[in-house]
């Protein structure tokens, strides 16, 4: 059977905390269907011990419980640094809804992901409730760079802010119990509100960096350690509310528009927001060895499979990766595609407009309303003017007019 389709089990013990008093009376559900109505009295090295209210005592390894009562056992056992065995994994598949404390996730592990290597997490949580679906948009870049990716069920908009940190503690606590995640190396992204929830979730879980989809930071939310990738609609009402953030981020961040309004835009620009993070990463921890080579590689195969209908895509990605430190194989593949593209009009016009475009969104957009109701139909003279600047510069540029074009519009209504 090969590794693809391979089911497997993470090899982690849950360690119980002395003292700790045994559950409630709870029905324990196994994987093999059977039940039994106990107390859970202690976790000791993966062996559960049960005792149910006629006082018969029960032992049994905790990963033949049910992935529900696992959660429930790190919950009332386990301190953040103890863990479970999971459940079995099945690389390349969403999973879920998963239960962790009183609330629930979706996640998927690549199939990309080594076993006994700790890998980061990415951590979604939506202006709606999640679901499976919604984790589609990050699965490629999650296999290129080897990124567990995970979505709150219950995180939308409107919730109190207590709950939203709730909801997040709960989720993390689960998924550090029970997958190979670096905990030094937890990203945050969401879309709209559940992009605001990312940037206090980053601030309050010592994340790695954020990204952000159609909605900017919280003013302090800024941190300088960490790394911002932002996705803003040409005509989205929040654009200098991101702009803002992004101005304060400076050097650590990328800014990327689309010529829509307040949506995600193309899955592509979530792909590439996770692989920029990676590259981010990979250039402050001056990475090698065999996990930063298997991201080289996996980063430029991809790359060059842009070359056929995006050129210009694969050319920005070779010299951007050529500043990264690449290492040797993967540099000289990224040489040669920077030779093959790099004369190219529209690889040349595409590194200039995106460039363009990150100092357009920090000089002039920032300056735009952050709130309603000044935000909503906005433009400006001063847009405008630089607008139809870079329009004389790019007018034939892939991508890039076809933002421009857009920006020449207000924003949305809300």
């Amino acid at each position: 059977m090969s590794y693809q389709i391979k089911i497997f089990a993470w090899c982690f013990y849950l360690v119980a905390i002395a003292g700790a008093a045994p559950t409630e009376l709870h029905i324990w559900k196994s994987t093999a269907g059977t039940s039994l109505e106990a107390r859970a009295t202690s976790v000791e090295e993966g062996l559960v011990t049960l005792e149910t209210a006629a006082g018969k005592v029960v032992k049994l390894k905790a990963e033949m419980l049910v992935e529900a009562d696992r959660a429930l056992l790190v919950t009332h056992f386990a301190d953040k640094a103890a863990v479970i065995p999971s459940a079995a994994v099945a690389p390349g598949q969403v999973l879920g809804p998963v239960a962790a404390g009183g609330s629930h996730y979706f996640y998927y592990v690549p199939k990309s992901v080594k076993p006994g290597r700790k890998v980061p997490l990415l951590f979604f949580t939506g202006a709606g409730n999640g679901d499976a679906g919604r984790l589609a948009k990050f699965q490629e870049g999650a296999e290129i760079c080897s990124w567990i990716i995970a979505i709150s069920v219950e995180c939308k908009n409107g919730l109190p802010d207590a709950e939203y940190i709730t909801h997040t503690q709960h989720c993390l606590d689960h998924l550090l119990a029970t997958q190979p995640v670096d905990k030094s190396r937890l990203y945050f992204s969401g879309n709209s509100g559940g992009a605001r929830v990312a940037f206090t979730n980053s601030v309050k879980f010592k994340g790695a960096g954020v990204l952000a989809i159609i909605a900017g930071a919280a003013p302090g939310e800024i941190q300088r350690k960490m790394d911002y990738y932002f996705i803003s609609g040409s005509t989205d009402f929040n654009r200098s509310g991101m702009a803002l953030s992004f101005k304060e981020a400076k050097s650590s961040a990328a800014f990327r528009f689309h010529p829509g309004s307040h949506d995600d835009g193309p899955q592509w620009l979530q792909t590439e927001g996770i692989i920029w993070l990676q590259t981010k990463w990979a250039m402050r921890a001056k990475s090698s060895g065999p996990e930063r080579e298997e991201f080289d590689n996996a980063a430029m195969t991809w790359a060059e499979s842009l070359k056929q209908d995006q050129d210009y895509r694969a050319g920005w990605w070779a010299n951007h990766l050529t500043t990264t430190g690449l290492t040797p194989a993967a540099k000289s593949r990224a040489d040669k595609l920077t030779q093959e593209l790099g004369a190219k009009l529209t690889t040349s016009g595409y590194i200039d407009g995106i460039s363009s475009l990150e100092k357009f969104a920090m000089d002039v957009i920032s300056e735009g309303p952050q709130f309603s109701p000044d935000c909503f139909e906005h433009t400006s003279p001063a847009i405008q003017k630089a607008v139809d600047k870079l329009l004389e510069r790019h007018a034939t540029t892939p991508w890039v007019n076809d933002i421009l074009a857009a920006l020449k519009n207000k924003t949305g209504k809300g």
